[in-house]
């Protein structure tokens, strides 16, 4: 168990899970257009799906390596 390994795989995790936190809450409260917010909410939701999966996969690697 490498435990560098886990401790940055759970801080991928957080990171991407506040992202998703932050954009729930910031997002409504710009004066944007419905497209562009569209838009900006799946950019996030990309940024953070990839930084999740990414630290799961860290996270996993810490326990088994």
């Amino acid at each position: 168990m490498n435990a560098v390994l886990v401790v940055a795989g759970l801080a991928a995790v957080a990171a991407g899970v506040g992202a998703l936190y932050a954009a729930k809450r910031l997002l409504p409260g710009l004066t944007i257009s419905e497209e562009v917010r569209a838009s900006l909410r799946l950019l996030v939701a990309l940024f953070a799906g990839g930084l999740i999966t990414a630290g799961a996969f860290v996270v996993l690697l810490g326990l088994l390596g």
